[in-house]
């Protein structure tokens, strides 16, 4: 629908941004490039300009007054279709990421047996449950948990990550968030997350930490930074 209402127009369409500012009066597009590994600024010539944003790259707004009557019509038309729908799934809700104001997101680094020892910092949060792409493409967790660029984009309050690198192509999925803490499993002395996060962490349990074991807020094994 887009790309028909900017062709109608006459309009520079930028599709799936992630971010938007303006420069000079003219607005900038942050769409992500070569595979995820940057994000590049796109401008359009055009008087018109459009773009089309992923959803949950942009703080969310605050409601609209209500209204107090609204009168909707619906117009019902005959099938046309030859394809007759028999049923319909899902492995999990694919906007529960969405509108999350809390999310704690697991990594490669945490395996699936360990999850319901999560389960009670989840609750107590009040948060969801995110992932890594690494999470999602070994089938740990659905692909609608996904968080980065080939997988979702969040908004959350605040954001908590436990067992992974903290790779740009993930931390660019959050980037509306106001809150981090990421405790990093793998790798922690090359680790990206201490540049994009508030606090951070690295877990002694990991065969390729050398951090002594530690406890802290009821959690064994991790050390804070």
């Amino acid at each position: 629908m887009a790309g028909r209402v900017a062709a109608m127009l006459g309009a520079g369409l930028t599709g799936d941004a992630v971010d938007l500012t303006v420069d000079a009066g003219r607005l900038v597009a942050w769409k992500p490039a070569f595979g995820g590994q940057v994000v590049a600024a796109i401008r359009a010539n055009s008087p018109t300009q459009m773009v089309t944003v992923r959803p949950g790259s942009l703080p969310r707004r605050g409601p609209r007054a209500a209204v107090t009557h609204l009168e909707v019509e619906a117009v019902l038309g005959e099938q046309q279709s030859r394809v007759t729908i028999h049923g319909r799934g899902r492995d999990d809700d694919i906007d529960i990421l969405a509108s999350a104001s809390s999310i704690v997101c697991v990594g490669a680094g945490i395996q699936p047996a360990d999850y319901p020892l999560i389960e009670p910092f989840r609750k107590a949060l009040g948060a969801e449950l995110g992932a890594t792409r690494r999470v999602t493409d070994k089938g740990w967790m659905p692909h609608s948990r996904q968080i980065g660029i080939t997988g979702r984009s969040v908004s959350p309050r605040l954001y908590v990550g436990l067992g992974l690198s903290g790779k740009f192509n993930h931390t660019v999925g959050f980037r509306g968030r106001a809150l981090s803490w990421r405790s990093t499993v793998t790798r922690p002395p090359r680790s990206s997350t201490r540049a994009t996060s508030g606090w951070s962490g690295t877990g002694a349990r990991s065969c390729r930490s050398r951090s002594a074991p530690s406890t802290h807020a009821g959690w064994p094994g991790w050390q804070l930074l």
